[in-house]
This record gives structure tokens, sequence and C-alpha cells, in this order.
């Protein structure tokens, strides 16, 4: 059963648009006026987007690391490390059964994508002298959003799978 909540005003969209959130036991869904008849779309959830994009940078952080200590790690650390990454990504957007968890995880891979090319753009100066990355090489941009993007969709189907398995349990 869905609850609706009272209307707002939504800014700039005219004196008579409104925005009414409904809560339908899931997610919260917007219903925003169109053209004679009302659309309803699940809100994305972009703090968990943007958390879970940040919680990624452990990779290049862990790799960094393992370049200034000189420590050794094993060959098979940073496949360990994305593996535990994907498990958390899957866990936290099928078990807040999140309305569109593919589009949240591809999300959150470009975000990851994005905040990575950031930081070596900020580091690589730092630590190495020059500008090293994706923002030296501008053509490197494309792959490593297509990549990470992907990587999201995997995550995000897991997840999907995930909460339909739950779904049919309970």
């Amino acid at each position: 059963m869905a609850t609706v909540g009272s209307p707002r005003d939504v800014t700039g969209m005219g004196p008579k648009a409104t925005r009414i959130e409904i809560w339908t036991g899931r997610t919260v869904c917007e219903v925003l006026p169109s053209v004679g008849f009302m659309k309803t779309r699940p809100s994305l959830p972009w703090p968990l987007i943007l958390a879970l994009g940040a919680l990624a940078l452990v990779r290049p952080l862990l790799r960094i690391l393992d370049a200034r200590t000189g420590f050794d790690s094993p060959t098979s650390l940073p496949l360990i490390v994305t593996l535990v990454i994907s498990a958390v990504w899957v866990a936290a957007v099928a078990l807040s059964r999140t309305a569109r968890p593919v589009l949240t995880l591809v999300l959150a891979g470009l975000a990851y994508a994005v905040f990575s090319i950031l930081l070596s753009g900020l580091l690589s100066p730092l630590l190495d002298g020059e500008l090293r990355g994706p923002l030296a090489t501008p053509i490197a941009i494309v792959p490593v959003l297509t990549i990470n993007a992907a990587w999201g969709l995997v995550t995000g189907v897991l997840a999907l799978l995930v909460q339909r398995g739950a779904l049919q349990r309970a």
C-alpha cells in the first residue's frame, strides 16, 4: 500500500507545479506533473551511490601505499580487494532494497571512475613530480569510465538477483 505525502512546490516549474512523494514501503517515488498525466519514478539514492564510489578508492590508495612503502604485497591483493568491494556494493544495494540496483551500481562505478581520475590528478604531481594518469592522457578517460561502468553493471545485476531471491523467500 502506498502512502502519499503532502504536495510541495517545485521552484522553477511554474505556479501550479508540485512534487509529491509516495512511500511504497520500499522506496520513495517522485510524482512529477507531465503533459496531461502524472509519471512516477523512484528516487536515486545519491548518498549511497557516492559513498560506494568513494569506498572503491581503497583500490588506488592501497596501490599507492604499496608503491611508497616498498611493501611486497601478494600479486592477488588487487583482485581480492576488488572482490571484497564488489561484495560490499552488492550487499549494500541488495539489503537496502534500492529500487533500481543496476542503475545505482552503474552510477557508483562511474562515481568511482571520476573520483579515481581526480585522485590521480591531485596525487601524481605530489608523489611523482608530474601529472600522470588519465588527465595526462585524456584518451584514457573513456576506457576508465567504461570499465568502471561495466563493473557497476555486473555488480548491479548481482544485487538485483540477490534482491529478487530475497523477495521470493519472503
